[in-house]
């Protein structure tokens, strides 16, 4: 019985520890409930208003390289600043909870996640880009690569 006990309780803690994790994890800034052309619209006005790019994302907090753009961005204040110089990035969620059909359908396919489509301020399609070919071959991104990519923009 203090097998059971001991069983239970452990399960009780290992499920609030994960329950805890994924509200500090949030969704990193990807909203299944948010309408994706509205949000691209929005990006669009702050783009013309700034002279920037708008860069649209796709993905989800189930995607550990959403994360790990985020956290390579935090970590190296240099690219975020071109990065934000450049682009106004617009996440926009796909996933179980809601796989954005008629947004996505729009765009040329992804074929992995993240996935960064680089539109115009008017909205025009100017880059389809994988973020494969930004990574290091480990669990980050590659800084050479990154930058190279926001100052080609392509």
């Amino acid at each position: 019985m203090k097998f059971l006990t001991t069983l239970i309780f452990t399960g009780a803690l290992l499920c609030t520890a994960l329950a805890t994790h994924a509200q500090v994890r949030g969704n990193n800034g990807y909203d299944s409930a948010a309408d994706p052309f509205a949000s691209v619209r929005a990006g669009e006005a702050q783009a013309k208003a700034g002279d920037k790019l708008v860069l649209v994302e796709a993905g989800g907090a189930w995607c550990r390289w959403c994360w790990a753009i985020d956290s390579f961005l935090r970590a190296n204040p240099d690219v975020q600043s071109e990065f934000d110089k450049t682009f106004v990035r617009v996440k926009v969620y796909f996933g179980d909870e809601n796989a954005n059909r008629a947004f996505f359908a729009t765009l040329p396919k992804a074929t992995g996640y993240p996935y960064f489509w680089i539109l115009g301020a008017d909205g025009k399609l100017l880059h389809s880009v994988s973020t494969g070919k930004l990574e290091d071959g480990k669990d980050s991104y590659d800084k050479t690569a990154f930058l190279k990519f926001i100052r080609d923009k392509q």
